[in-house]
């Protein structure tokens, strides 16, 4: 079985942050570890507050934690500032063989900035060069780029300059397109595109880009390609969406036991 981490912050609804992507690598056959890196104040509905740890505090648990047991992969989500992302940068690259998925979260749904501006200078200057694959949306590929990304030419542009970062892979994930979504996958110096019906439902789905990038690096950890990590995650992340519940007044959140059952063999997602 293998040991997935997560190095983000902590979603009390458990549709997102730490609760969320232990949920994913628990219904894909891995076992879970976390480090915590913030404590946040939400509901269904809206992110109130958040709280950042001590960045020696995430520093600790980091190393103690890489320094016991075999991690196949991890994923960094919401770091805050950065003195943490400084410090998260720091500790991985001393173990440069495992896999990394960034999932650059710079602002909640709701529009409360979870990454302040020299967090996200951090992001790219000291986390960027060590990540096997950056999952930003339109916005966060657009801050730590520069350019303007609307479209899928921007999202090729954004994908091979976030490469020339030092990432191995960039998904620029296109959910917020005003027309039909289109991921792309820049790895090798070659773009691929993912195309995929929008997914409607009664109310939105809290955390996806959580669940996403959690997927793409259990897959990863796994032992599967970075196209078929991904294509594999997208296909986990949709058939969560479209089963996705309602445990609130706000946002639904992805169904975890639905999406990983759609992807057993003979069962065919609709």
């Amino acid at each position: 079985m293998p040991t997935i981490l997560t190095i983000a912050g902590s979603d009390p609804t458990g549709g997102a942050g730490v609760q969320a992507d232990l949920q994913t690598f628990c219904s894909l056959g891995s076992h879970g570890a976390a480090v915590i890196t913030s404590i946040t104040a939400q509901d269904t509905a809206s992110v109130r507050s958040t709280h950042h740890l001590p960045a020696e505090w995430i520093g600790e648990q980091l190393a103690g934690l890489l320094e016991d047991v075999a991690i196949d992969s991890a994923k960094t989500g919401m770091l805050g500032n950065a003195a943490i992302a400084e410090t998260v940068a720091e500790v991985l690259c001393q173990w440069p063989d495992i896999p990394l998925v960034v999932d650059p979260v710079v602002w909640s749904t709701s529009g409360l900035a979870l990454l302040d501006g020299p967090g996200v200078e951090a992001v790219r200057r000291r986390l960027l060069p060590r990540a096997t694959v950056v999952t930003p949306n339109l916005a966060e590929a657009q801050v730590l780029t520069g350019m303007t990304v609307a479209d899928v030419s921007g999202m090729r542009e954004a994908a091979r300059r976030l490469t020339d970062t030092g990432a191995r892979a960039a998904l620029v994930k296109g959910g917020h397109l005003p027309d039909e979504p289109v991921d792309v996958l820049c790895v090798g110096g070659d773009l691929l595109e993912f195309a995929g019906p929008r997914i409607t439902a009664e109310r939105r789905v809290h955390g996806t880009g959580c669940v996403l990038a959690a997927a793409l690096a259990t897959f990863l950890g796994q032992g599967r390609s970075i196209p078929s990590a991904t294509e594999r995650a997208r296909a986990y992340l949709a058939a969560g969406m479209r089963r996705a519940r309602a445990i609130g007044h706000g946002a639904a959140v992805v169904d975890f036991g639905a999406a990983a059952a759609a992807l057993q063999p003979g069962v065919h997602d609709a």
